[in-house]
């Protein structure tokens, strides 16, 4: 029977560390005390850890505390595509994480090495993180967020994070239909499956989730050896029906859930739910999720905006595009032939300058309520 654990957590402030403390324990962390111990934190790209668009630094460096009690040998990191955490491309550098947790790990871009991994999937191989290899034990630490594209983003999509630099921008165009992206999520979070999962819910992210939404004070942390359990409860918190997500549906269908059988330790879940805003994109996906993966569905959906009062050119939504849908003329222009939605543009623009909103999605998240 799968636990997990909530702990109230108010702040990252002189407390965090009781707080980490108590939810690893009552989850009953019991890392080895030999070999190297890996740390993921969700990091999606260089920016102020108040923007709560990755984990954070605070949050990471209280994990790693705790875990030193078991064992030094810490490597803490991401793939993040880029040569280095500091210096002329800073991205752990930028979120504080590499600062947080000088003297007490390691810090490492997973892109700097990687190795092939079969998948029974149209991709049938991609690359991943080599350190997978050499972990003994992988703890993934993800921040409690919406995302436009699977409606949650928790501890099982944060091992999109292992995937070397462009089978992230293959994983997406290779699987444009939802359904496939949801299979691929969960086959390779099964082939790089981590040991324990603690989130960090203590400022969550609402609405334009996983980069240009809203920070929320929701003042959680999770604990689970199950990753599943631990996405649902969080989905629970965050005010959906998750049976309703097909996330959910598909890992209840391949038996790697069963709701039922979770056992909720701490706080309950009635006492710290937050109806979280959710994206645009839930609206327009619930109307015509019957005709989700058409041709139809393509034509009726929600198109990408550019705000050019906000835009500052920078191209990296061009650079992020898995389809190449989208050029510089010199603002962005969006092929919406080529379009997948998979909103890796919105989730890379450091300004916000891309999002779905419009007229129709909003009077569809007014009158309908799709959570019920």
């Amino acid at each position: 029977m799968p636990k997990v654990v909530i702990v109230k957590a108010e702040s990252y402030g002189n407390n965090l560390d009781k707080k980490v403390a108590e939810a690893l324990k009552l989850a009953g962390f019991k890392p080895s005390k030999s070999g190297l111990i890996l740390v993921k934190p969700n990091i999606l790209r260089a920016t102020n850890p108040k923007e709560a668009v990755n984990t954070n630094p605070e949050f990471v460096k209280a994990v790693v505390k705790e875990i030193r009690k078991h064992n030094k040998n810490i490597v803490v990191g991401d793939g993040v595509g880029k040569r280095k955490f500091s210096g002329e491309e800073p991205v752990l550098g930028s979120n504080g994480i590499e600062k947080a947790v000088r003297g007490l790990s390691k810090v490492k871009n997973f892109d700097d090495e990687n190795m092939e991994l079969s998948l029974d999937n149209p991709i049938n191989k991609v690359r991943v993180a080599r350190i997978l290899k050499d972990a003994k034990y992988k703890i993934s630490a993800p921040k409690l967020k919406t995302h436009m594209l699977t409606f949650i983003t928790g501890a099982v999509k944060n091992h999109y994070g292992y995937l070397y630099k462009d089978y992230k921008v293959i994983g997406h165009a290779r699987n444009w239909k939802v359904d496939d992206f949801m299979d691929f999520i969960i086959e390779l979070y099964l082939k790089t499956k981590a040991d324990f999962s603690i989130m960090d819910g203590i400022v969550g992210m609402e609405g334009e989730g996983p980069g240009s939404g809203t920070p929320v004070n929701s003042k959680v942390i999770l604990a689970s050896e199950d990753a599943f359990a631990l996405d649902y409860v969080a989905a629970k918190i965050m005010g959906y029906e998750p049976e309703s997500l097909l996330f959910f549906k598909k890992a209840m269908g391949k038996n790697l859930l069963n709701p039922k059988e979770i056992e909720v330790m701490g706080e309950k879940i009635e006492n710290v739910a937050i109806k979280f805003k959710t994206p645009h994109s839930v609206s327009v996906s619930r109307l015509f999720f019957p005709i989700y993966n058409s041709a139809v569905y393509k034509f009726l959906r929600k198109r990408i905006k550019v705000n050019k009062e906000k835009c500052i050119k920078c191209a990296k939504c061009m650079k992020e595009c898995p389809v190449g849908a989208i050029k510089m003329k010199p603002y962005p222009e969006i092929d919406n032939s080529k379009c997948i939605r998979c909103f890796c543009c919105i989730e890379h623009c450091p300004e916000n300058a891309l999002s779905l909103k419009g007229r129709i999605s909003e009077w569809f998240d007014k009158k309908i309520d799709f959570r019920k």
